[in-house]
Order: structure tokens, then sequence, then C-alpha cells
């Protein structure tokens, strides 16, 4: 029983070994690295902790690390825009102040869903929250810095006809 035990340390140590080499190989070649190494941390949002989570944001975006937000675009963006959707109207009012710093930087991302974007941009315009609202405007406002005119036509067509909309068919004709 005793012998068993040694061989079957032995056998670990072994393995031990054998991981530990292979490790080694695969961080010095060209495979990708261990899961041990360091990765992106997740920026996802949790519920109850939208102000942290926008605070965080903030944060990078005012010290540049953009490089940060880029790996984690998809749940930064959706975080984002599940904060201008809030139903405290801080919450929404830092939500779209921050979508108005994060968009310029990262525009290509939120092409797909520009129609959702307009209508979202829209519906905060036509709100009752005030600082939303002049938020909202604003981005809709500069929404020809960033999308292709002909592309933010065919979107605001699909709109219905607000304020907000008209006024960007309206700028964006005398642009073309």
């Amino acid at each position: 029983l005793i012998s068993v035990k040694s061989n079957s340390n032995r056998n670990n140590d072994n393995d031990n070994k054998n991981v530990r080499t292979n490790q080694k190989k695969t961080n010095s070649g060209s495979l990708p690295q261990s899961s041990s190494t360091k990765s992106a941390p997740k920026m996802q949002l949790q519920s109850g902790q939208e102000r942290n989570f926008l605070a965080g944001i903030r944060k990078l975006i005012d010290d540049g690390e953009t490089a940060e937000l880029s790996e984690n675009l998809t749940d930064v963006s959706l975080g984002i825009l599940k904060c201008c959707v809030h139903s405290s109207p801080q919450i929404q009012a830092s939500g779209f102040a921050l979508l108005n710093d994060f968009l310029p930087a990262f525009h290509d991302h939120f092409k797909p869903s520009l129609k959702k974007l307009l209508a979202l941009l829209n519906h905060a315009v036509e709100s009752n929250s005030p600082r939303s609202a002049t938020t909202a405007q604003s981005i809709i406002n500069d929404l020809p810095k960033y999308f292709d005119c002909n592309d933010l036509i065919k979107v605001s067509v699909q709109q219905p006809p607000t304020f907000p909309i008209l006024h960007l068919l309206s700028s964006l004709v005398s642009m073309s």
C-alpha cells in the first residue's frame, strides 16, 4: 500500500512536470497561451451596479485607456445602452453622457445596430427627462460625423416622424 502511494506520487510528479513543460512550449511557441496568463477583465454590467459600471467606464475613457474598452466592446456597449433605458433618471442621464463620449471612439461598433440606436435616442429626446433628452439630441446632431449620410437617411425614414428625426433628415439633406 505504501509503495502504491509512492508510485502514484511519482506519476503525479511526472504528470506535473509534463504539464509545466507543455505550458512552457505553448507559451514560447505561436500557439495560444495557457489559461493561467492574465486576460482582460470582463466589464459586464451587474444588476444594481450601474453607477459603479458607468464610473469605471468613465474613468477608462477619461484616462485614455481605450484599448481595455475595445477588448470588451460588446459587453461595455450593451451595458451603456442598458443604463440609457434604466428606470432611474440619474442613471439614464449618466448613460447618455457616457454614450456621448463613447460613440466617437467606437462608432463602427454601433453601425450594425444604427436603427436601434437612433430609436433609443429619439425616444430619449421625446421623454420627460431633460438631461437625457438634451444629451440624446446632441448625440443625434453628431451622428453625421460618425456615420455615412446615406445610411442615416435610410435608417431615419424607418423611424416615426418626430421632430428630432425630421431635424436630422433636414440636416442630412442639406449636407448632400
